[in-house]
């Protein structure tokens, strides 16, 4: 006698079911199939006798995603420089450290922010070398003088007398 511990699934029970064996032995003959029946086990796209078509229309459909992928590349994975000036270059096709009426290159000395202060320095951040002094002419602007009357008061900054 054998006994069958499985679980019944409509109530998830396990079942034990005593047998001969000679009824054990038919249930597990129905089983095996009969001489020279050949079993489906993989049909469609994972039959044997189909694999090597299959895998090779699927390389191909591959290199052709390959192919297409590498055309737009430049769209997925763009440039993008790492500073202020390249990112406008690249964008605006607009240099800022151009001078937009002569050409000639513009040097940032300072950048300064409400909140954080003085951002960036040029002696601070950069090897800075002294420019060349020699070609750079300041204009001095004539100094109006006004006639200073004793009851005036100083001021801080100059102002423009008012009509």
């Amino acid at each position: 006698m054998s006994s069958k511990g499985d679980r019944e699934h409509p109530t998830d029970r396990k079942v034990y079911t005593k047998l001969s064996a000679y009824q054990f032995i038919a249930q597990l003959i129905q089983h095996i199939p009969a001489k020279g029946l050949k079993l489906v086990r993989h049909y469609g796209l994972y039959a044997r006798c189909k694999f090597k078509k299959v895998k090779q229309i699927i390389d191909k459909i591959f290199k052709f995603a390959k192919a297409v992928s590498q055309e737009f590349i430049h769209l997925l994975t763009p440039y993008s420089p790492t500073n202020y000036r390249g990112r406008l270059i690249n964008s605006f096709k607009i240099d800022p450290f151009r001078c937009p009426h002569c050409g000639s290159e513009l040097i940032l000395y300072q950048v300064w922010h409400p909140d954080y202060g003085l951002v960036y320095d040029i002696c601070r951040d950069e090897n800075w070398q002294e420019l060349d002094t020699i070609d750079v002419v300041e204009e001095e602007k004539p100094k109006e003088q006004r006639p200073i009357k004793q009851d005036s008061q100083l001021y801080l900054f100059e102002m423009q007398p008012s009509n």
